[in-house]
């Protein structure tokens, strides 16, 4: 197998490949304060919720929490959770993406290996 043909096959290049690594640990950080920011908020909501449902007197407590999932401060603090959820799945998937690049990579080059051991 010359070198020639062994470039013509590969469908993933090298700089692709350094340009997945480097995302990942470019984003490393900024991905795991997305991830935290999600927990936070999940966590703020269920705070708010019982503040909000803690201000209903005289009502019973179905009511009292229908009440506060409709409050504004709950539908505020809902609204930034969704923002928190949207920002960690695009870091996930960009992550994922850049690791299914290198995998795909590693996978070619480990094909690219085995036909050369079986034309030599």
């Amino acid at each position: 197998l010359d070198c020639q043909s062994y470039q013509d096959k590969r469908v993933i290049s090298e700089a692709k490949v350094e340009q997945a690594v480097t995302y990942l640990r470019a984003s490393a950080e900024e991905a795991a304060q997305a991830r935290a920011e999600e927990i936070y908020l999940a966590e703020w909501l269920k705070t708010v919720r019982a503040q909000q449902k803690t201000k209903q007197s005289g009502l019973s407590n179905a009511a009292a929490d229908d009440v506060a999932l409709c409050s504004p401060e709950y539908l505020q603090a809902l609204a930034a959770y969704r923002e928190a959820v949207q920002a960690h799945a695009l870091h996930k998937f960009k992550r994922e993406a850049a690791s299914a690049v290198i995998e795909a990579w590693r996978t070619e080059q480990a094909s690219l290996r085995a036909e050369g051991r079986a034309y030599s």
